[in-house]
């Protein structure tokens, strides 16, 4: 992954945890990246989908998915997926 790529930040930037000045690097990075641009709409649509559904997700499954979340956080920034 180059280093200019968003990649490893997308999640702090769609929960909105980045700083103003690193949040404004990654919207300047979206304007170019067609690869990060498309992650973040997906994710923006995933988010859109869960808040219509009107139900939470069950226990099982917010354990596996909040296990996931962690697991890819330990790991070292080279090695994540995306």
């Amino acid at each position: 992954m180059a280093p200019d790529h968003a990649g490893a930040v997308l999640g702090a930037y769609l929960a909105g945890e980045l700083p103003a000045e690193r949040r404004d690097m990654v919207e300047h990075h979206l304007l170019t990246c067609v690869r990060c641009r498309a992650e973040v709409d997906a994710a923006r649509r995933g988010r859109a989908a869960v808040e219509q559904a009107g139900e939470p997700a069950p226990d099982r499954l917010r354990r596996r998915v909040f296990a996931a979340i962690a697991a890819a956080r330990a790991r070292p920034p080279d090695t994540r997926d995306g």
